[in-house]
């Protein structure tokens, strides 16, 4: 099937890549056919794109809107977005072309159950998406229509495609939604898409500890610094620098500190429950033996104490104290450190972070 204007060739293939439905209230759902087929404007070479297919209805009130939104995605930032490319029509059909891409993050769920992709690829994936839409956002544009569909993969990263640049959402009525309801609804539908793609082979307790966070704050204010998103070494800055404002309170087993965690865990108790958090339960017999960690809690006679507080402590003296192996550099050891800490300590930096991002403790915040 070859699609042509006045200097863009496009051919698709009669098998679909993949389907999806697009709703909202102005007129029933329409099933838009999802392609992979192949473009070349006249003085280009030949490329492969993304191709949604949309039948065309007489007087669709949301036609405008939609091409609207999609001009507005072709100038967004390329390191975050799947830039939209060219629009095509014939008597019954529209064709939206996007930049192409690997997966979507439900075809990209049913690979990791499959064993074609793996646990990580599917959290860079999540990852880049929520910065593409935290980065949306501080632009004071909203994306209007989320679905798992939109959070996609290219090259191993995760981006947001889509049409974007104004307040419309799916499922309420368009002019008639605040602004401020137009944000709220982005980080709803985001949780709903990571929520109904979550491999279920996967141990989900860092990503349950972030979809909970997102859901309470209803907004994307400093998800940059969420353990989930940053990297080893910006969680170690965060945890150094708050322990450092907090070192008072933090040598106070009464202090403010050790309540706000233990009113976390209770705000949190069905992801507690749910991904059997162990918080600073018995932890110190937890560490493993002969490893840096134990050597970090028996440096300068540690003398810790079974509480939530000197567990903190101890995670900032492993960012700091813990030896690097003379072949890793730096993000390899801060990578390691951390990843063995949320293994054995699993959702305990969420909830620390919980009380950062109320207090504003850190200098990040």
């Amino acid at each position: 099937m070859v699609i042509l204007n006045s200097n863009f060739n496009l051919t698709l293939p009669e098998q679909e890549w993949t389907t999806a439905v697009y709703q909202y209230k102005l007129q029933t759902p329409e099933t838009l056919g999802i392609f992979k087929g192949t473009g070349r404007c006249s003085d280009e070479d030949e490329k492969e794109y993304v191709v949604l297919k949309m039948l065309v209805k007489p007087n669709d009130p949301m036609l405008n809107n939609m091409i609207s939104r999609f001009e507005a995605a072709k100038t967004l930032d390329k390191r975050l977005f799947i830039l939209s490319q060219q629009i095509l029509r014939d008597n019954q059909y529209i064709y939206f072309c996007y930049e192409s891409f690997d997966h979507n993050l439900q075809t990209l769920m049913e690979a990791v159950v499959n064993g074609d992709a793996t646990e990580d690829e599917w959290e860079m994936v999540v990852t880049g998406c929520i910065k593409a839409l935290h980065h949306l956002h501080t632009t004071n544009i909203t994306h209007g229509h989320i679905t798992p569909y939109n959070l996609v993969r290219k090259n191993g990263i995760g981006y947001l495609m889509g049409g974007v640049g104004d307040t419309f959402t799916p499922d309420l009525v368009w002019g008639q939604v605040q602004e401020d309801d137009a944000f709220k609804h982005d980080v709803k539908r985001l949780v709903e898409a990571i929520t109904t793609c979550i491999p279920p082979t996967m141990n989900a307790v860092e990503v349950n500890f972030l979809l909970k966070f997102l859901q309470r704050r209803q907004t994307m204010n400093r998800i940059q610094y969420h353990p989930y998103v940053q990297s080893s070494t910006g969680v170690l800055a965060l945890f150094v620098s708050a322990y450092d404002i907090l070192d008072k309170d933090c040598n106070s087993t009464k202090g403010s500190f050790k309540i706000k965690v233990q009113n976390y865990l209770a705000i949190f108790s069905d992801v507690v429950k749910r991904n059997q958090y162990i918080g600073s339960l018995n932890w110190i017999a937890r560490v493993p033996p002969n490893s840096v960690l134990q050597a970090v809690l028996k440096h300068r006679n540690g003398n810790y104490l079974e509480n939530d507080v000197e567990l903190f402590r101890f995670w900032r003296n492993v960012f700091v104290h813990a030896v690097k192996r003379s072949q890793d550099n730096v993000q390899q050891h801060h990578d390691a450190l951390y990843n063995m800490m949320t293994t054995i300590w699993p959702g305990f930096a969420h909830i620390v972070y919980e009380v950062i991002y109320d207090t504003r403790y850190g200098v990040f915040l």
